[in-house]
């Protein structure tokens, strides 16, 4: 997760206890979005989205994107 939210958000986390957030919506296009934050004192950073559409939102699949944001 670190190295994709650049090296200034990254030394700030580093070594710190910090929230995961991984949620599911679909967007103004109706196109299906997963997308990952993290939430350290009181900051919100975004790390990534990934469009699903043409994927069976499984219980499978959702933790292989989730594994793959981490």
């Amino acid at each position: 997760m670190h190295a994709q939210l650049g090296s200034n958000h990254s030394k700030k986390l580093n070594e710190r206890e910090f929230t995961v957030s991984i949620d599911g919506w679909s967007n103004s296009c109706n196109d299906p979005i997963v997308a990952a934050c993290i939430q350290h004192d009181g900051e919100l950073y975004t790390v990534g989205s990934v469009d699903t559409s043409g994927e069976p939102h499984t219980g499978e699949y959702l933790a292989n994107v989730t594994l793959d944001f981490i």
